[in-house]
């Protein structure tokens, strides 16, 4: 089977859990080169997936996958997957003489996924209508120039469906570990000891426990309001750190390691409403309400990077760029790197009036907005030898405060509005959406 379709910003699936942008504009190819199957209903697909993608960051290039499906390796209706992926992404606005690659995006990395069609705990756990997934994956990346990682990421996933609307999922056990390979120069420079680089870019270790309610009654279309609620619930390390505690450590004390590593300990919690009213049969209302917040404690100041939120972009905010408000009302024009702009608190809300035009092209009138905190007030952990540093070796005039307080936080959402274009034809979905920050 062959397939090319424009596909939207809402379908497109970036492979990097932390790039800074999560979208895109391109075409996807996608063929099934193999399909074998054998005596025992063993079936062996190949499929290939290739994608041209003009990215909200100025970034473009090609990314690819090719994908191996072992259907009933085991004779448990069980599926294997192996999947092993690659991008490359020129920067159109940074190019430099010298070094013309130096900001440009790439990676690769591969993914092992064993995927049962029933829960594997047990006898009792067959009659729910549940599935079991095995995961274990590494990803390698360079991200804008401005620093590398390595990821290496694995652990196991139980879902029930109770109903035709609700999924419960729960993950007794998911480790997250990242290598921060290196930091450009402009993240560095001046900057002379570890505790300042360890708040932006740092090595990190997240053991998790997570569970995940979700509620989605969007492919009935016989209702008048239709209605998609996810909870997810996520803590990290807090049973490592008790059981160091049990054993003589102090609980608050940071920096503690497991096999060399500090590790992250922390408590988030997140929650999306998404709604889609139909008006008449010309007029449709969509709406979305995001809360989130992560609480850090014991081990670590504040949440991971790659645990952290961030705002803006054509899947948040529209009117602004991808990763550019918050915390607060922070805002610096001689150094406006994402890493300054991320949270442990968010809320988001967006609205948009969908009408047709002609013939398949519709219009979209929207408002969106939001923005991100931080639990705590910088000056509370660093000293002033510190903050000197960060405001030298960073080139800024002052050091953020972006907690949330009463009397500022109306103030500090971030507001957008717009007018957008959908053609949806087929296999082919564009989206284009122009915003104007308010």
């Amino acid at each position: 089977m062959f397939k090319a379709r424009l596909f939207s910003m809402k379908d497109y699936n970036n492979i990097v859990e932390g790039e800074l942008i999560k979208s895109g504009v391109g075409v996807l190819f996608n063929k099934t080169l193999v399909r074998q199957r054998d005596s025992l209903d063993r079936s062996l697909d190949m499929e290939v997936e290739t994608n041209a993608v003009l990215r909200s960051n100025n970034q473009f290039g090609p990314d690819a996958a090719v994908s191996l499906t072992k259907q009933n390796l085991f004779r448990r209706n069980d599926v294997f997957t192996v999947k092993f992926k690659g991008a490359y992404y020129w920067n159109l606005n940074r190019r430099q003489l010298k070094d013309p690659t130096r900001n440009d995006t790439y990676l690769f990395g591969a993914d092992f996924a064993l995927n049962f069609p029933f829960m594997q705990l047990g006898d009792w756990a067959r009659k729910y209508n549940g599935q079991t997934v095995y995961r274990l994956g590494y990803l390698n990346e360079n991200i804008s120039g401005d620093y590398g990682i390595h990821k290496l990421y694995g652990g196991v996933d139980y879902s029930i469906r109770n109903g035709r609307f609700v999924t419960h999922s729960f993950s007794p056990l998911y480790v997250s570990i990242v290598l921060a390979d290196r930091a450009s120069e402009q993240l560095t420079t001046n900057v002379s000891f570890v505790d300042l680089l360890k708040l932006f870019i740092n090595n990190e270790f997240v053991p998790s426990v997570r569970y995940s309610f979700n509620y989605n009654n969007y492919r009935d279309r016989s209702r008048a309001v239709n209605t998609a609620l996810e909870v997810q619930l996520k803590e990290s390390a807090n049973i490592i750190s008790g059981v160091m505690a049990a054993c003589g450590r102090d609980f608050n004390e940071r920096y503690k390691e497991f096999f060399g590593i500090d590790y992250d300990q922390f408590v988030k919690l997140q929650l999306e409403l998404r709604n889609r009213f139909r008006l008449n049969d010309n007029l449709e209302l969509a709406t979305r309400a995001l809360a989130g917040t992560v609480v850090s404690f014991g081990n670590s100041v504040g949440a991971p990077l790659s645990e952290s939120f961030s705002i803006g972009g054509p899947n948040s905010i529209r009117a602004f760029l991808p990763r550019s408000i918050g915390p607060g009302d922070f805002h610096n024009e001689n150094y406006s790197s994402y890493i300054f702009h991320t949270g442990d608190i968010k809320l988001e809300l967006n609205a948009e009036l969908r009408f047709p035009i002609v013939w398949k092209l519709n219009g979209a009138v929207f408002v969106d907005a939001g923005n991100i905190w931080v639990q705590r007030d910088p000056h509370d952990y660093l000293s002033d030898e510190q903050i000197e540093a960060v405001l030298k070796g960073f080139n800024l005039p002052a050091l953020y405060n972006g907690t949330i307080k009463a009397e500022t936080f109306l103030n500090q959402i971030a507001l957008g509005t717009g007018v957008g274009l959908r053609l949806d034809y087929e296999s082919i979905v564009i989206r284009l959406d122009l915003g104007v920050a308010i």
